[in-house]
């Protein structure tokens, strides 16, 4: 029987479906039509292909998908590899459809802007009849900056071309040459170009480097008068400082297609900011012959492509988000890996697992260390809670990445306490430096995962609110007549409550909060000597926890993703600055500490880094 390709767009027609039809046939491929995501839902599990823009429930529930061709320019948030049961599975965008509508919308809003359409349909519909003082501006003369020259990037530019502007000057990652500007720079460069802008055209992907990246400093540096236009995605913004640029009359004028969050609420300051034209992410929407008929021309070529085994077009790389993968890349990705290949690759993920399983555990009993945090960098939280709240359908995804993790942390945390004993008999001010390097770490990567579904108010409120509740309730600790905890039944027991805590809340590090109680000390010297007193409450008080809790807690990362994860780092902040330490012994240890300190942040930063090639195994 032929492979099958499910098709989920609302677009289709008949003459589309007979060229969808007549491509898969003549590749060799079986094909069905699924009118909406709800109906794809349990019925896609023998697709080796989906096309189209399927919810990310249908596509993490094909158990069998080589590859998903999205509909959308934009894929940022189908690059989790927690998505995909097959951890190969080829991601391609709609590159190349989507840049004539943009692009004429683009056009619109910046003639709207320039020639101040705004502020005179508000004067006509309040009754008046006036000229605006300071008049117009107009994109002949102005000297425009694009940043991104992408497909979107480069059609805005060619339009813009025809009302002759002073300079069209382009950026981008690599800084590579495009006809179609006058000069294109690297994005380094960025800051000497803003000051010899006036109007900045922005079409950026959602990934790590473009959060924020016009930001207040940035947005200071573009000349009194200037506009922004925004088409990409709204993480590349600060809002906040649009609004006060646009506010106090530094920026003329701003539009924004895209926005964080979508939909916009009610009351949301943008809405009520000075000279912006808002629109609903309708720019590149499916309403344009011309791009629906060309996206499913790329994929019918990309089809062939792939059944034939050739270089595939818009191949996205997953784990950088963005920059599409060499052709030779996409070859050897598109053909079938033989077994012996898959056996080598497996062998080698596992012993990354472990390796990764191994820091886990030791951290988790680390002071200032969490084991939840780590579990987040390494890509292994999210299997890990649905393995507590879902265990059957985590261990049918995840078996083989949960066993080498598992593995790895009773390695980790066994031997962890006997390390860890040593590092405090030797010096316990120098072995907290170094737990203190290992956490701050994990912060950039922690940070990162906290702003990939972009940054609010609220997010940054989060951040405030649980750095000062949880420092403020460790100050009150510390300083508290009730510091020290009896070490019995109860006393581990409560240790176990804080250790289940501290996983299914990344950044809730226990091992702090027992050191400043006096109770870490005795845990560990009870988990080195498997003395059963101290683990069967710890276990009890762990497992109770996890139980309880894990799927309130997965159901709210779930739901308010940007704000649990700002939570997280505020509450990784204040149990981190709570155990540093002030009372050094001598200038010796004080430089010891230092180094320790530095020596830890390094290893935590690059130890972020290993990741294995497959995140979820069928």
């Amino acid at each position: 029987m032929n492979e099958k390709i499910g098709v989920i767009i609302d677009f289709l027609t008949p003459a589309y479906e007979k060229t969808l039809r007549d491509t898969a046939a003549r590749c060799g491929y079986d094909i069905v039509f699924f009118p909406s995501s709800k109906a794809a839902e349990g019925n896609v599990d023998d697709c080796t292909i989906l096309y189209g823009h399927p919810s990310q429930r249908v596509i993490a529930g094909a158990r069998n998908l080589k590859w998903y061709a999205s509909c959308w320019a934009g894929v940022d948030r189908f690059c989790r590899d927690d998505l995909y049961q097959n951890p190969d599975c080829l991601l391609t965008n709609a590159s190349g459809a989507y840049g004539t509508t943009i692009a004429e919308h683009s056009v619109m809003v910046s003639l709207m802007l320039l020639r101040r359409q705004m502020e005179y349909t508000e004067i006509i519909r309040e009754g008046g009849w006036r000229v605006l003082p300071g008049g117009i501006h107009s994109l002949h003369g102005a000297r425009v900056t694009c940043l991104g020259t992408g497909d979107i990037g480069t059609e805005f530019a060619r339009r813009v071309r025809a009302f002759h502007p002073a300079s069209l000057t382009g950026v981008s990652r690599s800084g590579r040459a495009n006809a179609d500007f006058d000069a294109v720079h690297p994005v380094t460069e960025l800051d000497k170009l803003l000051p010899e802008t006036d109007l900045l055209f922005m079409s950026l992907p959602s990934v790590s480097d473009t959060v924020n990246i016009l930001n207040a400093d940035r947005m200071a540096l573009l000349p009194k008068g200037a506009y922004v236009i925004n088409v990409g995605r709204g993480t590349a913004i600060d809002q906040d400082a649009l609004i006060k640029a646009l506010d106090s009359g530094h920026l003329a004028g701003a539009a924004l297609d895209v926005v964080v969050p979508e939909p916009l609420p009610a009351d949301h300051p943008l809405r009520k900011a000075k000279n912006l034209l808002l629109t609903p992410h309708v720019a590149g929407n499916m309403t344009l012959g011309y791009t629906c008929e060309r996206n499913v021309q790329l994929f019918c070529e990309n089809l062939e492509n792939y059944a034939a085994g050739r270089p595939m077009h818009h191949l996205v790389d997953r784990r950088k988000g963005y920059k599409t993968a060499s052709r030779s890349a996409a070859l050897r990705r598109a053909r079938h890996k033989k077994s012996s290949n898959m056996k080598n690759s497996r062998i080698k993920n596992g012993i990354m697992r472990i390796v990764q399983g191994i820091i886990i555990g030791a951290g988790a009993i680390l002071p200032g260390i969490s084991g939840g945090v780590l579990a987040v960098v390494f890509g292994i939280y999210r299997p890990a809670m649905e393995l507590l709240t879902h265990p059957r359908r985590a261990l049918q995804r995840y078996w083989r990445m949960l066993l080498a993790v598992g593995i790895g942390w009773a390695i980790g945390f066994l031997g962890g306490g006997s390390v860890i004993l040593a590092l405090f008999h030797q010096s316990e001010t120098v072995a907290t430096c170094l737990f203190i390097g290992l956490i701050l770490g994990t912060l950039p990567d922690l940070w990162h995962e906290a702003g990939t579904q972009g940054r609010g108010n609220g997010s940054y409120i989060s951040l405030i609110v649980s750095f000062l509740a949880l420092f403020g309730a460790l100050m009150a600790v510390k300083f508290s007549s009730f510091a020290e905890m009896p070490a019995n039944f109860w006393g581990f027991l409560f240790c176990g409550v804080l250790w289940g805590f501290s996983f299914i809340i990344p950044g809730m590090t226990s091992s702090s909060i027992l050191m400043a109680v006096g109770l870490l000390t005795p845990l560990i010297d009870g988990i080195a000597q498997l003395d059963f007193t101290v683990l069967v409450p710890w276990g009890l008080g762990m497992v109770g926890v996890m139980a309880l809790f894990a799927r309130i807690v997965s159901r709210f990362f779930d739901t308010h993703y940007s704000i649990a994860y700002h939570a997280v780092i505020g509450i990784v902040l204040a149990s981190t600055i709570i155990i540093i330490p002030t009372d050094f012994a001598s200038t010796a240890e004080m430089v010891w500490g230092v180094a320790c300190a530095i020596l830890g942040a390094v290893l935590a930063y690059f130890g972020s880094k290993l990741q294995p090639q497959e995140d979820a195994e069928a």
